[in-house]
């Protein structure tokens, strides 16, 4: 795959960390991106075709349905591969979700867009009393 196109399409998944492929200013950021497309190029073709193919046919609702822990899902409102509607079905079909928690102004990789608002929210969960479920 050509890197301009890689680059395009992993900017994509984090558009508030990297507005456009060519407009990294944070020397950092753009090593991070760089090595992300180096490994991304380092991909066989068909692994992203296979890729593709298998999360146009993931369907874990019937699994989702014997979790009964408390889950907590987290999802970016500017997340282009998942939808809102899929995080909602998915919050539904898991007995023991009982919060979607949206990370504002952020796609698919909220871990590289905003890592504080992850780990905070992900402490507050697993920090939460769950005694009485």
């Amino acid at each position: 795959m050509k890197p301009a196109l890689l680059r395009q399409a992993l900017a994509s998944l984090m558009p508030t960390y990297i507005p456009t492929p060519t407009a990294i200013t944070d020397e950092q950021k753009r090593t991070f991106f760089d090595q992300l497309v180096a490994d991304a190029q380092g991909m066989a073709p068909a692994a992203f075709t296979a890729i593709a193919e298998s999360l146009n046919q993931w369907n874990r609702f019937g699994a989702a349905r014997a979790l009964t822990l408390p889950t907590v899902l987290i999802w970016g409102e500017r997340d282009h591969l998942v939808s809102r509607d899929a995080m909602t079905r998915t919050l539904i079909a898991i007995p023991g979700a009982n919060n979607l928690e949206v990370i504002r102004d952020v796609g698919h990789s909220p871990q590289i867009e905003a890592p504080l608002a992850l780990a905070e929210r992900l402490l507050e969960f697993i920090t939460e009393d769950y005694a009485n479920y």
